[in-house]
């Protein structure tokens, strides 16, 4: 436990400072945490399909190209029509890869494409709430903190039936419902404390922070069904008592690309 207690300390010592940088500074610095992610990622599936080490550069490039496009596209930079290309070329290079790699067929792509996809979107996703205003940010990483803390606490007091027993069997529905309640009432006290505009209604507010409470949750869930399916604890040991990136951010991610749908929709 003081393990886990120091190194939740030091990280919160490197982490908060990154938010108040500016946009493009926080965006490269979530490119070196993505490409941790991905590291992660890509050690599951070559130790499951005997993958060689070097092929790492291709989920490392994927995912860093496909990154630094969405974030492109979000500040305008680049038109739609290239990032489409973009998407594409990627995805010949994998193919490519599929006829000249030991191991590296086609299940095995497929599952590293998905990965690099998911995670360049979801990290672009944190960028772009980035450029909303810091205190979207922090609403947001507040909401996924409050929700995975007080759906622990909720399933220890009042837990009786199980949310998903074949991917994590201790979770429970009710501390699921307790965790979004108690996390979107104060996330969203927050927000209308600081003068947050998600959206001029105030239920319209409140249902946005139970979808991305939810989606927090889901995360979470994937990424226990993800390490279940592979035999792992954790997607690696970089943070003692925590895990790695993958296993501390699962929640924050999932939330992140719903909340920028959201936000792109416009429809609040």
């Amino acid at each position: 436990m003081k393990r886990r207690i120091l190194t939740a300390l030091v990280m919160a010592a490197v982490l908060v400072p990154l938010l108040f940088l500016p946009s493009l500074a926080f965006s490269g610095a979530l490119l070196v945490v993505l490409l941790i992610a991905s590291a992660e990622l890509f050690a599951l599936l070559r130790n499951a399909y005997q993958i060689p080490k070097a092929a790492f550069l291709y989920p490392a490039g994927a995912g860093g190209v496909l990154y630094g496009s969405w974030v492109a596209f979000h500040q305008q930079w680049l038109d739609p029509s290239i990032l489409f290309v973009t998407i594409g070329i990627v995805l010949l290079i994998g193919l490519l890869l599929i006829t000249s790699v030991r191991g590296f067929h086609f299940g095995a792509f497929g599952e590293v494409f998905a990965g690099s996809l998911y995670l360049s979107l979801a990290f672009a996703a944190l960028s772009f709430i980035h450029m909303q205003g810091l205190l979207v940010l922090v609403y947001l990483l507040l909401l996924t903190l409050l929700t995975d803390t007080f759906a622990y606490f909720s399933g220890l007091a009042f837990g009786r039936r199980k949310l998903a027993p074949a991917i994590s069997p201790k979770k429970t529905i009710e501390g699921a419902v307790g965790g979004t309640l108690i996390a979107v009432t104060a996330a969203s006290a927050f927000g209308f404390l600081l003068g947050m505009d998600l959206s001029s209604s105030p239920v319209v507010f409140l249902a946005i922070g139970v979808v991305v409470s939810v989606a927090a949750q889901l995360g979470d869930l994937v990424a226990s069904a993800i390490k279940r399916f592979y035999q792992v604890k954790d997607f690696s040991r970089l943070f003692p008592g925590h895990g790695g990136v993958l296993d501390r951010f699962d929640s924050t991610l999932l939330a992140a690309l719903v909340l920028t749908l959201i936000l792109v929709g416009g429809g609040v």
